[in-house]
């Protein structure tokens, strides 16, 4: 099974690749021009990438980047430089002729087989997912309690996708629950817990977990009971579902005295650490749900 945590780790060793945050999508993007000079070692990291793009006959290369303002790594002067996305990176290695290329090139192959494999046999991907959690360092009760969470939002999905929704909305509807729920929204919960590509899922603590599966579980329901149709109606049931998590929240913070959203988060060690700063009485609540 292939290690579809080589990219990011082998981007992010490299402390003289430029990066910075898209702010209104919250993932990272490097420095283009970076990222060539250390893979292809040209004489001109400029020139090698312009020369790459001219190249390009499908024009691929020249759609994939966005711009940011960087500063300039020898004048310092800040100017407009393109960049891309991890995504967008994979495909510039692959058109760039190198040795230090290569392992990024096998992996995606190794990703390709992957998912060919997982669309034949689904559960496969159940298996990878288990195993990336692992090389995290998770246990394997932690493990299944967040392939809980995902089986659920595969399940709420699923609905939205018979109720002439467009996919590029469902970001949307989730964010909705997720404001109705927790009075936070989806980016400002991940910026109380320092993440930027990070899945919030994977941070929350286990109260947070379960009060945000149910109010999804509850949209469903809702979504289904009253046959919402299309983006405004689904938004609807995406309300009246959070309403329920939020009760629930409110309901465990007057008994408890203390908020479920939580700063906390599992980017350290990933279980010792949050029990340490959860307290044994929050994870004693935590056990009990």
């Amino acid at each position: 099974m292939t290690n579809s945590l080589l990219p990011i780790e082998e981007f992010e060793q490299f402390e003289s690749i430029r990066r910075v945050e898209n702010t209104e999508t919250g993932e990272t993007y490097f420095a283009v021009v970076d990222v060539v000079d250390i893979l292809a070692e040209p004489k001109n990291a400029g020139e090698y990438w312009r020369t790459m793009k001219n190249r390009d006959d499908s024009k691929v290369l020249r759609t994939i980047c966005t711009k940011f303002s960087m500063r300039h790594q020898k004048t310092g002067r800040m100017l407009q430089t393109e960049c891309a996305n991890i995504e967008g990176l994979l495909r510039i290695i692959q058109s760039i002729p190198s040795k230090k290329a290569e392992p990024f090139k096998q992996w995606l192959a190794e990703v390709g087989r992957d998912r060919l494999e997982e669309t034949a046999d689904p559960a496969k991907a159940l298996l990878r997912a288990r195993e990336l959690y692992r090389q995290k360092g998770y246990s394997n009760e932690w493990i299944s309690k967040r392939l809980k969470h995902s089986e659920v939002r595969e399940s709420l999905i699923a609905e939205w996708q018979q109720r002439n929704i467009d996919e590029s909305q469902f970001e949307e509807l989730l964010d909705t629950i997720a404001q109705e729920t927790f009075d936070i929204s989806t980016a400002d919960h991940k910026k109380l817990k320092g993440l930027t590509d990070e899945n919030l899922q994977d941070h929350m603590t286990d109260v947070e977990m379960v009060i945000g599966m149910l109010g999804e579980v509850a949209t469903a329901q809702i979504t289904s009971a009253s046959d919402a149709q299309g983006l405004e109606e689904s938004k609807d049931a995406a309300k009246r579902g959070g309403a329920i998590g939020r009760n629930a929240r409110k309901e465990i913070e007057e008994q408890t005295g203390r908020p479920v959203v939580s700063g906390v988060n599992y980017l350290e060690a990933p279980e010792e650490e949050v029990r340490k700063q959860l307290g044994d009485g929050e994870s004693e609540e935590e056990s009990k749900l």
